[in-house]
């Protein structure tokens, strides 16, 4: 599962939920991928909660708290 939202610089980011390896306890992570600006690196953001609380989120969360999630989250290289 996974949703759309725009940032300030309008850009579109896809979030997702990543829960590492099966069977690792790793707290899960929301991965931010820009699908309207190719150099813009992907994101990530600790989830404080249960992967299905984080997929739940991902689904229905509100957009300004997704958002912030983003920024905070630090960039993939």
């Amino acid at each position: 599962m996974s949703r759309r939202i725009m940032d300030g610089e309008l850009r579109t980011w896809e979030v997702f939920v990543n829960t590492g390896p099966s069977g690792f306890s790793r707290p899960p992570q929301l991965v931010f991928r820009c699908t309207t600006d190719v150099s813009a690196p992907s994101r990530i953001a600790p989830f404080q909660g249960e992967p299905t609380e984080a997929l739940a989120f991902v689904e229905a969360g509100e957009e300004p708290r997704l958002l912030g999630l983003l920024e905070e989250g630090r960039a993939l290289s």
